[in-house]
């Protein structure tokens, strides 16, 4: 399968790849959501692949603080971060365990659960604030399971309330000899004062839970709109409303919908714009 995209996929039929949880992406827009920790905890994220039309809520479960691999390690070897940000992050260590506020946690925790479609979750991520990542080609479905690890700090950062550092390698038990697949990433907090809640050192295994295809979902309204409007949803473009999407991705017309050669040349290649 070829590296770079569309990674094997045929783009005269998006139908068959866009938007499934196994689509693979470089590009992602990260977000926070929320953490929890009392030794043993978790540290959850919205993960949108911008050359997948896929999204989803990504955990990383595991254990801190870390005992084995101390955090001044972890910075300068897994996380491969320089010696004074690994200090910085081990200063605020101490708060591993306690928890801020039980109650504002299981109330964002339940806004999450009750979220049932991709442009909810889109919107969920906008309320914090949305990092461009780059990573090897992965799909949600290599994520599932994949070793990583994460170290927050409680410190001011473009007006943030903390910061996030975020790695996930090939599975291996040896993550310090083990390729890195995205990371190390910093991403930001939106200053909920949630932060708190679960700030200190993980490592263990990321898992997805919701996930949402928004190449069908969008389309779906597109072409009920198109309906509504008695015009051709051939020519709408609705996922122009994402603005970091593949430029391919960009401009498909709604999923389900014939590709034009007149105004549609999916062979023609784009010149990436955001490496």
């Amino acid at each position: 399968m070829s590296d770079i995209f569309p990674y094997g996929n045929n783009l005269d039929k998006p139908n068959s790849w866009v938007g499934y949880r196994n689509t693979k992406s470089s590009t992602w827009l990260v977000s926070y959501v929320n953490s929890f920790a009392i030794g043993c905890g978790y540290h959850s994220f919205i993960f949108f692949g911008l050359e997948s039309l896929s999204i989803g809520v990504v955990t990383l479960n595991g254990c801190g603080p870390v005992v084995e691999a101390p955090i001044g390690r972890l910075g300068q070897g897994i996380a491969g971060m320089g010696k004074t940000v690994a200090r910085r992050i081990e200063e605020f260590l101490g708060d591993v365990g306690k928890v801020k506020s039980i109650g504002d946690h299981v109330k964002y925790t339940q806004s999450i659960d009750e979220i049932s479609n991709g442009m909810a979750l889109y919107n969920k991520m906008k309320e914090g604030i949305p990092t461009l990542r780059e990573s090897l080609p992965m799909s949600f479905e290599d994520l599932a399971g994949m070793p990583g690890s994460v170290a927050g700090a409680q410190v001011e950062v473009v007006g943030a309330a903390g910061m996030y550092f975020l790695e996930g390698f090939a599975n291996s038990r040896d993550m310090l000899r083990s390729q890195h697949i995205f990371g190390p990433w910093t991403v930001a907090n939106a200053g909920t004062g949630l932060v708190a809640a679960g700030v200190g050192g993980l490592i263990g295994v990321w898992s997805v839970g919701k996930c949402f295809n928004l190449y069908f979902e969008i389309g779906d309204a597109a072409r009920e709109q198109c309906q509504l409007e008695n015009s051709s949803p051939t020519y709408a473009q609705p996922y122009m409303q994402f603005g970091n999407l593949h430029q391919y991705l960009r401009e498909l017309p709604p999923s389900g919908c014939e590709l034009t050669p007149d105004v549609f040349r999916p062979q023609i290649p784009w010149q990436r714009t955001l490496r």
